[in-house]
């Protein structure tokens, strides 16, 4: 296995931030560059690595740490614990069909994970974690944008009161479809992009 950690690098002004693609066990590396606005005023390098299923097995337990910190954020925003990821094992975790994503601190551990499925020319992001000491950091967006080159089309859901993540997806050109209710009283805000 091979994982990349998160390299900083000082600078200020907009962030340049260098996006390092990575498949686990693949030697070829694609190198793309994204431009982001940075509030430190800090140029930041991380480096987004894809996952295979040995991956995800082996960072189980950290992925479902940081899901488990991710969605209680989710659910103190929209005033519900329900949200069927905040309960999910890792188990569930392991064995669910997704592609992942992260973005990994120095020490190895999962500051950020994107987790998606690619069917019929869409990307479908079920989940987007970023650690809340993380946050206001472009990880979220970085990983977004990672999986957005995947396809032409993409479709992901969120929270409706859940106000940061409905901004990340419209800045991101998602545009709204409508609000769901997953569960009595839990609804969620539907997304989707087209750049076909």
């Amino acid at each position: 296995m091979r994982i990349g950690a998160l390299r900083l690098s000082g600078g200020s002004g907009a962030a340049r931030v260098i996006v390092r693609s990575t498949r686990c066990g693949d030697p070829a590396t694609r190198t793309r560059t994204h431009t982001a606005c940075s509030t430190a005023e800090e140029a930041t390098a991380l480096e987004v690595t894809e996952l295979d299923r040995e991956d995800v097995a082996e960072l189980g337990s950290a992925l479902l740490a940081l899901q488990r910190l991710a969605y209680a954020v989710e659910a103190r925003l929209i005033g519900d614990d329900r949200i069927p990821t905040l309960h999910e094992s890792e188990s569930e975790l392991i064995a669910a069909e997704h592609d992942w994503s992260v973005v990994l601190d120095p020490s190895g551990s999962p500051l950020g994970a994107i987790a998606y499925r690619v069917s019929g020319g869409t990307v479908e992001i079920d989940r987007l974690m970023v650690h809340p000491d993380a946050h206001r950091r472009g990880i979220g967006r970085l990983l977004v944008r990672h999986v957005l080159s995947k396809a032409p089309r993409a479709e992901v859901s969120t929270g409706r009161e859940n106000a940061p993540a409905r901004r990340l997806y419209e800045a991101l050109g998602f545009a709204f479809m409508e609000d769901l209710e997953a569960l009595p009283g839990l609804w969620v805000s539907c997304y989707r992009r087209d750049d076909a």
